[in-house]
């Protein structure tokens, strides 16, 4: 346990206290049965999640497999005067040895799969719902805003990615939702911590029936020398899903956002991009999408370009995880075709990388596959495959292929 989490731990129980001070409780009256059998009467849950990955790179002789099991208990209290305590404890093992380098340097020369082996509190938070239209959670917790592009919990990973701060959820209206977090530290998936001490996280998100829904954001991150300027982004996303029969819909999504500098930190302006157009008919559908990423100035103290260091990267830009912006930028033009039902999903993804900077070359092109099957409310099955062919110098093709199980009970 970091100190930076003892000190949040710390903090979440002094709310938690406070707050039930000023509920009246206190020791030996009807509030303290009260509290007891909050503390004895919740929720607990467990999941565990089997899989192998394979990583073939042609430019790597040694082939990664990596066979983890993931396994995670959490325990929810019942409610006293809106407060909730919720934890839970995760561990990551390894099936068959280090045939994998986890994002750690253990695995020596094998390509990497960033999933190493541990033990830990995934999430430790005190929550207060005493009105129904605000949360207040204090403590190490996932978050995730949007459709994860720039916040999110790389909930894809065995060890997800958790942020630990204070976050205020107030749904003034039933279609207007204002979600802000003061962060203080963040987990990433290999267990490494960014201290973000002076960062703040605002997302707005206004829904409108029958249309979709459009946030507004502003993210600024105070990295504290973790080996990325800090930054700030601001923007705007149009999320559209429009009905025009009970089979069929239109999908329509634009987003635009700007990152700069925060902190003093001397990062350059970059701009982000992002349009899709697509429909669902009964349970089919068919996406064309397009996504920029501006290139470093590098006239700039840090020529950083548009990144999303604490996005779940692994969901945009192909999965096999080859490409993202930065100094040369990004383009990304892919079209997917899919269907979903009650019990199986399955996704066809076609991706054209570019460059934007002048003169650099284009990244490539990959194929991702996956298909999932739901069996009743408590086991999914799932394989996936993507196939990144690199046009670059540096003609490294990539092929990676998941096998997955996972039991809720």
């Amino acid at each position: 346990m970091t100190r930076k989490f003892r000190a949040t731990l710390t903090t979440a129980l002094s709310l938690a206290l406070g707050l039930a001070a000023a509920q009246g409780f206190a020791p030996g009256n009807a509030h303290a049965d009260g509290l007891t059998e909050a503390l004895t009467g919740g929720q607990m849950n467990a999941d565990i999640r089997y899989r192998y990955e394979n990583v073939d790179e042609s430019t790597n002789p040694d082939k990664a497999n990596a066979s983890t099991l993931r396994s995670r208990l959490a325990y929810k209290t019942g409610d006293y005067q809106g407060l909730r305590l919720f934890v839970e404890f995760q561990n990551v093992m390894q099936i068959d040895g280090d045939h994998y380098d986890d994002g750690n340097g253990r695995g020596g020369t094998y390509p990497t799969v960033a999933d190493p082996e541990g033990s830990e509190v995934n999430q430790a938070y005190v929550s207060y719902e005493r009105m129904e239209n605000l949360t207040v959670r204090v403590g190490n917790q996932r978050i995730k805003l949007d459709n994860d592009r720039h916040i999110g919990n790389v909930g894809w990973r065995q060890n997800e990615q958790t942020y630990e701060g204070a976050l205020v959820s107030y749904r003034p209206m039933e279609a207007l939702t204002v979600n802000y977090a003061r962060l203080w530290n963040v987990n990433t998936v290999t267990g490494a911590n960014i201290d973000a001490t002076d960062s703040n996280v605002l997302n707005v998100n206004y829904w409108m029936e029958d249309i979709g829904s459009v946030s507004g954001y502003l993210y600024q991150i105070d990295t504290n020398g973790a080996g990325i300027a800090s930054f700030q982004t601001m923007g705007l996303r149009f999320d559209g899903r429009i009905p025009l029969n009970e089979q069929l819909q239109v999908l329509a999504t634009a987003e635009y956002a700007t990152q700069s500098e925060y902190m003093s930190s001397g990062r350059d302006d970059a701009g982000y991009m992002a349009l899709e157009a697509g429909a669902v008919y009964n349970g089919f559908f068919g996406k064309l999408g397009y996504e920029s990423m501006e290139e470093a100035d590098l006239t700039a103290v840090n020529p950083t370009g548009f990144i999303t260091p604490l996005a779940t990267n692994h969901a945009f830009n192909g999965w096999a995880d080859q490409v993202s912006g930065g100094l040369n930028g990004l383009t990304d033009t892919w079209a997917a075709l899919g269907h979903n039902s009650e019990r199986i999903q399955a996704m066809l993804v076609y991706h054209t990388f570019g460059a934007n900077a002048s003169g650099a070359q284009d990244p490539g092109s990959e194929l991702d596959l996956q298909v999932s099957y739901e069996v009743g409310d408590t086991y999914t099955v799932a394989a996936k495959y993507a196939a990144f062919t690199d046009d670059t110098l540096a003609a490294n093709d990539v092929t990676k292929m998941w096998l997955m199980g996972t039991m809720k009970f």
